[in-house]
């Protein structure tokens, strides 16, 4: 359950800031996630646990990080579409911040999509 509370919140929130800021925030963060996508997830999960030392709580983060991946693409592409919606460029219109409109109109459109 931890690690899948690591991979579900670190994995969102790669994804959000990479398809609201498109370009090369973008294109970095998507990298990082193609590069530990091109190995299995046990393979990966067992080289970071290795590399951080024995316990419990190293494993957990390791097998976090190797199921990141799946989260980080998945959201991503949800808000490369919704972005374009009108509430939220009504909402950029109107001088909202970034934060303001990822959270309060992007992520739970995207979460009431991914749902259904």
């Amino acid at each position: 359950m931890v690690a899948l509370g690591i991979a579900a919140v670190v994995g969102i929130c790669l994804g959000l800031v990479a398809g609201y800021f498109g370009k090369w925030v973008y294109a970095v963060i998507m990298r990082f996630v193609d590069s530990l996508m091109c190995f299995p997830m046990i393979l990966l999960a067992l080289v970071i646990a290795t590399l951080l030392g024995g316990g419990m709580r190293n494993v957990m983060i390791a097998l976090g990080i190797a199921m990141l991946p799946a989260y980080a693409r998945l959201m991503c592409g949800q808000v490369l579409s919704v972005k374009e919606n009108d509430y939220v460029l009504a909402a950029n219109s109107e001088g909202a911040g970034n934060m303001r409109i990822m959270l309060l109109h992007i992520l739970p459109t995207v979460s009431r999509l991914s749902s259904c």
